[in-house]
């Protein structure tokens, strides 16, 4: 029994390569059922169902055939996931090949990919955000960073991260046409940008330890069961940065939408929980908000150079709204780091 597939990726995925790639972790496996799990960027995740293990493929740049990822930087996320799994954080084992590798290398069409085998996190994607479940991420990132300050990589990332957020912007700005009718609302989000990205320089976090970060702590990210953390995966975008951005990174998401009220409810449940298990400083947890600005920000940003580009209007009903609360929310919480200064 097999599921169909989603497109775009029905025409490299079939039984065929899903046997191949299974066979090369555990040869003898006999698979029931296996379904595209339809979310991912730079990957597709492919839930399989076997007599051995109920397991998850993860094919590498299956969207960009022309340039898959490194496989150094693969190894580098899954070692990571390893040593926090050996620790006893609820992240997903790691396979390795009959071979002892950590990934191997599958035909898709005319071309070879890299493949790695995670365990399958049961559960459900939060549909909303409770204290509860606030409290739960709160605390699985502190026992994961508190790790993280023992763990020395064993080899080196070839970029630094998805969340390079300054360089993130820069491309984003220098693929701009020089002239476009849009020049007022860019500026706009250009100057909260800004705002944020100037206290976290290079200098202004050179006297904070760096650790490895997940780098992408969101809802799509983890999995709950009855309430309960199940489990932390999508570990593509881990590097070394401050924990701060880790924690930014996860309050641009249960924040977003919320009042000034809500967010402060929020940001006092996260670190209150935080603290249970390691303590913070006011300047990990100001610079915590900054990282969330910028995710936010730049994020829109992001999607407006995009409509640009592509001849779109930004003057929708729907874009201005998008527009307008993502400029509401950074200057609330712009607000709350100038105050506390």
């Amino acid at each position: 029994m097999t599921f169909d597939p989603a497109k775009p990726f029905e025409k490299y995925i079939n039984d065929a390569v899903v046997r191949d790639a299974v066979s090369t972790f555990f040869p003898t496996a006999e698979i029931s059922a296996w379904r595209v799990i339809p979310k991912g960027w730079q990957n597709v995740s492919i839930h399989v169902v076997t007599d051995e293990e109920e397991v998850v493929l993860r094919f590498y740049s299956l969207e960009y055939l022309d340039a898959p990822r490194q496989q150094n930087d693969i190894i580098y996320g899954l070692e990571f996931m390893e040593y926090l799994y050996n620790h006893g954080i609820p992240v997903s084992k790691v396979f390795k090949t009959t071979g002892s590798e950590y990934v191997a290398t599958v035909r898709l069409g005319d071309d070879h990919h890299y493949v790695a085998m995670l365990s399958y996190i049961p559960g459900a994607e939060a549909s909303e955000y409770s204290d509860d479940l606030i409290k739960a991420v709160a605390r699985v990132q502190a026992r994961m960073h508190d790790l993280a300050e023992d763990y020395s990589p064993k080899r080196s990332l070839s970029t630094s991260g998805l969340f390079d957020l300054q360089a993130w912007f820069d491309s984003l700005k220098v693929s701009l046409p020089q002239e476009h009718q849009y020049q007022d609302t860019m500026a706009e989000l250009e100057e909260y940008i800004q705002a944020a990205l100037d206290r976290t320089t290079p200098e202004a976090l050179s006297d904070i330890p760096r650790i490895l970060i997940h780098g992408d702590m969101n809802r799509e990210n983890f999995r709950f069961v009855d309430g309960e953390l199940s489990g932390v995966f999508d570990f593509d975008d881990c590097h070394e940065s401050v924990r701060s951005e880790d924690i930014g990174v996860f309050l641009s998401d249960c924040l977003s939408g919320l009042s000034r009220d809500a967010m402060l409810q929020r940001i006092n449940t996260y670190f209150r929980a935080y603290r249970d298990i390691k303590e913070t400083t006011p300047t990990d947890c100001l610079l915590a908000l900054c990282f969330c600005v910028e995710k936010w920000v730049i994020t829109q940003y992001f999607f407006c150079v995009n409509d640009i580009l592509s001849g779109r209007p930004l003057d929708t009903p729907e874009n201005i709204e998008y527009i307008q609360t993502t400029i509401q929310q950074a200057r609330l919480l712009l607000d709350v780091i100038q105050s506390s200064d």
